[in-house]
């Protein structure tokens, strides 16, 4: 990855830019448009990595088959699911429709033949963030939600994304807090590694803009982004 100079980032600024469905998972289908044709549900990762439904589209071919948010996935077209959908597996399963979901929930394993079929994104970005949230409004107002993989957020949200002011904690311990647009890292912000050393400067488009100044661990200050 390089910045906009064209000057490659350093590994530890790799990790900072990189993002995981967003912090958002991605929908089944990802486009720019709020309509997509898929199969209608988001899923993030657990600490262990199992793919965990955090909402279902309204009216869409998920909720149709009776996925519901909360459900495990345990394997699709017959596989189990690697951890973290290693593979892309989920992506392959539309090669091959109606696809063969097994899900856990709770106590009880159910299996759901899934097409895909037209669905609107807002309605989703706004499910999920309700079940993820633990506090306030996650939707359009301030509140705090959780990650299955224990990355949380808390701050601003329009339309069940991060938009405006807040601070993102990853499951590493590194925090961003500053602006987001339409869940996508925006504007001044501060960058904190678990080591104490960080990075203050500006994100555009969800990466950061050089030079900043990086304070190392010892409080020593510098131009640039980190080594």
């Amino acid at each position: 990855m390089t910045n906009a100079g064209g000057r490659v980032l350093s590994s530890a600024m790799r990790s900072l830019v990189l993002v995981l469905a967003c912090c958002l998972a991605a929908p089944a289908l990802a486009q720019e448009d709020d309509a997509f044709v898929g199969f209608g549900f988001f899923f993030m990762p657990d600490r262990d990595g199992v793919s965990i439904v955090t909402a279902v589209a309204p009216e869409s071919a998920a909720e149709t088959a009776g996925m519901r948010a909360g459900d495990r996935i345990v394997s699709v077209g017959g596989v189990p699911l690697p951890p973290f959908n290693e593979g892309d597996a989920l992506a392959r399963a539309r090669e091959s429709l109606p696809a063969a979901f097994t899900v856990a929930r709770g106590a009880d394993t159910l299996a759901l033949s899934l097409d895909v079929g037209p669905y609107r994104a807002t309605p989703l970005y706004r499910r999920s963030a309700a079940f993820l949230c633990i506090h306030g409004d996650c939707v359009d107002g301030t509140g705090v939600w959780r990650q299955p993989n224990g990355r949380w957020y808390e701050g601003e949200f329009q339309d069940g994304l991060r938009h405006g002011q807040g601070a993102l904690t990853q499951e590493d311990g590194r925090v961003y807090v500053g602006g987001f647009v339409r869940g996508v890292r925006e504007g001044p912000a501060l960058y904190r590694w678990p080591d104490g050393t960080y990075w203050t400067g500006t994100f555009r488009d969800d990466q950061p803009v050089p030079p900043g100044v990086y304070t190392d661990a010892k409080g020593v200050s510098r131009p640039g982004l980190p080594d």
